[in-house]
């Protein structure tokens, strides 16, 4: 099972979501945690919300947020 928001309309995996969910669940976070991180606003994010802005018109937005998501996975591993 996957959450909707994951998929485009013809039901695939939205390849902008990979940059961001890799290293998230490479680094063991459960995968309700990187649903929570992934809809919500994120502070290591600037606030935005991470789908949203890896799927926006802005590659900087984007660029931000996959950052964040490496961050977060460092910290996950004892590295950041």
């Amino acid at each position: 099972m996957v959450p909707a928001f994951q998929l485009d309309a013809a039901g695939e995996p939205r390849p902008e979501l990979a940059p961001l969910l890799e290293p998230l669940l490479g680094a063991g976070m459960d995968g309700w945690r990187a649903w929570a991180w992934l809809t919500r606003p994120a502070a290591l994010a600037a606030g935005l919300v991470p789908e949203r802005a890896a799927g926006g018109d802005d590659p900087d937005d984007a660029d931000v947020v996959r950052r964040a998501a490496q961050r977060l996975a460092r910290t996950l591993t004892g590295e950041g």
